[in-house]
């Protein structure tokens, strides 16, 4: 049964909010099933099944009906117009379009009403039955609701509120959404969006990444106060909550209908620093489940996983297109447990920003991500989250980050290929001259040559090269070095001449000098091959 609630049950757990499609209500219409919900921005996507709340456009907007429907919307909210005439062409049109309509009362404020919303969509239907689990005239009485997971951080965010002097949300160090504080007045786009959007919006994770305040947030416990952001924000002040070295989350204010008092920005941190405890209780059953998930996602790319079942768990489809991204942190400020964990956090942040369904793991000292894509999609969406995904470490305790990705497969059966391509990529990428990020198309050749000499066996040698070895033994001489280096430069006489600092007349004598002593013909490719990769192995 999917998570949802059927528009018909939704109003009734609503004040001010009513019912204005005009079909029956056995209609399609009304018997939408509602997935989630949205406030209607111009500049972002339409999510399939979601309630659309059109706060801005006058309520009569066709196109913005027209891409809702297009979208596949399941219904809108609309502020209801004061005379009942005008409600009737939209009703009609929405009626056309196969589309939910509701109506928000004149005099209801949006704010209360989109958090109620969100609440009866967050209980995952709890109360509503899908269209096709409705139970018979002898079935028993219905089983109550569920508490709400982590209802008890929801108090606490209005315990910080009342102490602070402003509304406040509660997010875990990847900024999704934990609890948010009761908050009657003027809606904040950016709260709104983030409640709704259960993360940090991608314009203000921008905003604290440009300003220098998301490594502020992740390294102390600095209070950064932003007296302004994106979509002409109102005041916000932000600080961490951790345990000892580790962030637990981040704690927001922002200013209501009025503003901050003097001393908010010392009440925040000190409401930061009790909160520490309840919401270490609260992330300890998070990373529980965290660990399960991370379990499924290595053995979906072993291909040891039942893939269909595991992929629908985690929110990925089987006949979509995938990417790996393997990353990992060159950062030494940090316990190599607290890098990793952050690392995660991090890439996890990442993806999420990009909107599309990602599943993480640790593997090593990496972090591996899944990212999902609808099928036919370029590798554009990869590449460009590996950039951020270096970009957004900034110069931070995770630098240097180092971050390789796979070329795009198709289905679940391309995961562990996939896997080994961005793993391959990352074991070869070139941090001495400076590489950050790959990909694995650009490194193939020196990823297969790592394979090869990988798969070489620890008595694999030539003789020939024994035989230089024990001459350099004997006579201190540079012959093993001045063979690699001449392999090294592909030949070039002059090249490996420059690099070991000596004349090209005096390269030359020494290749007849190693010839002479060990045998090998160098003139020939596979003897150059062969003697590439047992020095390879040997550096290995």
């Amino acid at each position: 049964m999917s998570a949802g609630i059927l528009l018909g049950d939704l109003t009734p757990t609503v004040p001010g909010v009513q019912d204005g499609s005009g079909a029956d209500r056995s209609g399609a219409v009304t018997d939408a099933w509602v997935l989630g919900l949205q406030v209607w921005d111009p500049s972002a996507p339409l999510a399939e099944g979601h309630l659309v709340a059109i706060t801005l456009p006058p309520p009569g907007d066709s196109a913005v009906l027209r891409a809702c429907s297009a979208a596949g919307c399941a219904a809108v909210l609309l502020r209801a117009p004061d005379d009942e005439r005008d409600r009737q062409p939209v009703a009609r049109l929405c009626e056309e379009l196969g589309l939910g309509l509701l109506w928000l009362a004149a005099g209801q404020p949006w704010w209360p009403t989109l958090r109620a919303l969100a609440a009866a969509l967050e209980r995952d239907g709890s109360g509503a039955s899908h269209p096709d689990d409705h139970p018979g005239p002898d079935a028993g009485p219905a089983a109550p609701d569920p508490p709400r997971r982590g209802e008890d951080l929801f108090a606490l965010a209005d315990e910080i509120a009342a102490d602070v002097g402003g509304p406040v949300i509660l997010e875990d160090a990847s900024f999704r959404v934990l609890a948010y504080s009761a908050f009657v007045g003027r809606m904040d786009r950016g709260r709104a969006e983030a409640i709704l959007g259960r993360r940090i919006p991608e314009q203000w994770l921008e905003h604290l990444a440009s300003t220098g305040s998301l490594e502020r947030l992740r390294s102390g416990r600095d209070v950064v106060d932003l007296a302004a952001g994106p979509w002409q924000a109102r005041r916000r002040l932000i600080t961490a909550i951790r345990a000892g070295n580790r962030q637990l989350g981040v704690v927001w204010v922002a200013e209501g209908d009025r503003p901050l008092p003097a001393d908010a920005p010392v009440s925040l941190r000190r409401a930061a620093d009790g909160a520490a405890s309840q919401l270490l209780r609260h992330l300890e059953q998070v990373e529980a489940e965290t660990d399960r998930r991370e379990r499924q996602v290595r053995a979906l790319l072993d291909g040891r996983a039942p893939a269909v079942a595991a992929a629908a768990e985690l929110g990925l489809s089987r006949s979509a297109a995938f990417a790996v991204l393997a990353i990992r942190s060159g950062g030494t400020v940090l316990p190599e447990d607290e890098t990793l964990r952050r690392l995660l956090d991090h890439v996890t942040l990442c993806a999420e920003a990009f909107r599309h369904p990602a599943a993480l793991t640790r593997l090593g000292r990496n972090v591996l991500a899944v990212v999902g894509l609808p099928a036919g999609t370029e590798d554009r969406t990869p590449v460009r989250l590996l950039h951020e995904v270096v970009r957004l470490a900034g110069a931070g305790p995770l630098a240097p980050l180092q971050a390789a990705v796979s070329p795009v497969g198709i289905g679940l059966g391309s995961l562990p290929r996939l896997r080994d391509q961005a793993v391959g990529a990352l074991a070869v990428l070139d941090v001495r001259a400076g590489a950050r990020a790959v990909r694995f198309e650009e490194v193939e050749a020196r990823v297969l040559v790592r394979d090869v000499v990988g798969r070489l066996d620890a008595g694999t040698g030539l003789s020939g090269l024994d035989r230089l070895r024990d001459r350099d033994a004997r006579a201190g001489g540079d012959l093993v070095r001045t063979l690699r280096t001449y392999l090294g430069a592909c030949g070039s006489t002059s090249r490996a001449a420059a690099a070991l600092g000596i004349h090209v007349t005096t390269l030359r004598h020494r290749l007849s000098r190693i010839e002479e002593v060990s045998g090998l013909a160098l003139d020939e490719p596979e003897v150059r091959v062969a003697c590439e990769l047992v020095l390879r192995r040997d550096d290995a």
